[in-house]
């Protein structure tokens, strides 16, 4: 039998310097096998197909509530559910959410979401991803989002390319380390590159996991503009570095033209979240064998080699009690549970947040495309020191697309690095709440 808090009163709270309606909890409400319901899910793609997979366990401990889940696909799922979560009507009871997104809707939305503080058994918030839980905590510290998949930065490398070009992987430790054996690669094998990723618009596969091993974030921890942080600064030199001095990088602007490079052979490496073996595992079968993983280089002068890109979460919007309920009933089966997590990471390659799935045996087992290597020990340590990004803000868009203008320039230009992120600070400062944290 569960029990859960579910009764709701509203409190006022100050987020993003606004009084909002915050949603606090004062009752339990218990269900068990007998309890009947039904709620709704909205996921996509293959996350929909992993929830899926873990109803048949969840029935049998609730074999009366129905659940049902709908993929409502990626393209415009934001939108949907700004929609619903505006209206307050058609909304789904539990909806999935990308890390990236969590603010938006944390900040935005604060009286339709629920508050997992307290919920589930006691600490439990320590038996997951400590990047991610930082990035489901809202500005007044409630925890509105449970982590789900994680995405811990790596590189991953042709280990037969690597031996014949007589690259050693052990000695690239940092990015200076990177592109000294990426110029070596490449007068060895000229018809190829060393690294793909988008020279342009998405600096999420370099700039980004750069400033992440750092603990450099868009925002700081007092959400003060901190683009043009001098460790920001350095990194950005560095990617300069290898696409316009070096030209180590293989120009991959799309999702599309990145998984090409990949089948095409035209690359020995990509660093890239750890949910990139899905991608190997169904778009190159052919090259098992040929790849490993290792940590991501480090910023010269710096230890850090952990970055996080992507990962998901699952968050309750429902506002009747037994469906809230059998909710987070729903979530605690799926999502803390190592039996599941393992499930949805060997079927679609889903990094667990959930810890004490790596001390489960089965995730200790060599990877047959990896050479046998047991990859999921490097997840583990990637995970274990990610620095986390506790910057709150409704105001991502703007940032972000400033960002972006920033890392074209940077990327396609040779102008002045430090005025361009100076430059960008101050048109973020004049056109968001935030202020500059370097002048």
């Amino acid at each position: 039998m569960k029990k859960f808090f579910l009764v709701l009163v509203l409190v006022l709270a100050v987020s993003c310097n606004k009084k909002v309606e915050k949603v606090a909890v004062t009752e339990i409400v218990e269900i068990d096998s007998s309890t009947e319901t039904e709620i709704l899910i909205w996921s996509w793609d293959v996350a929909a197909k992993g929830l899926g997979d873990t109803v048949a366990s969840f029935n049998e401990k609730y074999p009366n509530i129905k659940v049902n889940i709908v993929d409502i696909g990626y393209t415009g799922h934001k939108e949907k559910y700004s929609v619903v979560l505006r209206s307050g009507e058609a909304m789904p009871d539990i909806f999935m959410l990308e890390t990236a997104n969590i603010s938006d809707f944390a900040e935005g939305f604060p009286n339709r979401l629920y508050d997992f503080t307290g919920s589930f058994y006691e600490d439990w918030t320590k038996d997951m991803d400590p990047s991610q839980i930082a990035s489901s905590t809202d500005s007044v510290g409630r925890i509105i989002a449970v982590p789900w998949d994680t995405g811990p930065v790596v590189l991953f490398y042709r280990d037969d390319l690597f031996k014949e070009a007589g690259i050693d992987p052990s000695t690239i430790v940092d990015w200076n380390d990177f592109i000294e054996a990426g110029k070596k690669f490449q007068e060895a094998m000229p018809d190829k590159k060393m690294v793909a990723y988008p020279h342009t618009k998405n600096s999420a596969y370099s700039w980004n996991n750069m400033n992440t091993s750092m603990g450099v974030f868009l925002l700081n921890e007092n959400n003060e503009i901190a683009i043009n942080d001098p460790r920001s600064l350095e990194a950005l030199e560095l990617v300069r570095q290898m696409v316009r001095k070096d030209e180590i990088v293989y120009d991959a602007p799309t999702w599309d033209t990145l998984v090409r490079s990949l089948v095409d052979e035209r690359v020995a490496t990509f660093v890239i979240g750890g949910w990139w073996i899905g991608t190997l595992l169904d778009e190159a079968p052919d090259q098992a064998g040929k790849w490993k993983i290792m940590l991501m280089p480090s910023m010269p002068g710096h230890e850090g080699h952990s970055g996080s890109q992507g990962g998901s979460t699952l968050l309750v919007s429902s506002e009747d009690p037994v469906k809230t309920a059998a909710s987070l009933a729903f979530i605690e089966n799926a999502l803390l549970s190592s039996d599941n997590q393992i499930m949805m990471y060997e079927n679609y390659g889903l990094i667990p947040s959930y810890l004490p799935s790596y001390q489960d045996e089965r995730m200790k087992v060599g990877n047959e495309y990896f050479s046998g290597q047991v990859i999921t020990d490097v997840f583990q340590s990637v995970i274990a020191n990610i620095p986390p990004d506790t910057s709150k803000t409704v105001e991502n868009a703007v940032l972000g697309n400033l960002h972006t203008v920033a890392y074209e320039y940077a990327t396609t230009t040779d102008e002045d690095l430090k005025k361009i992120l100076d430059d960008i600070a101050l048109q973020m400062e004049q056109s968001t709440s935030h202020k500059r944290a370097f002048k």
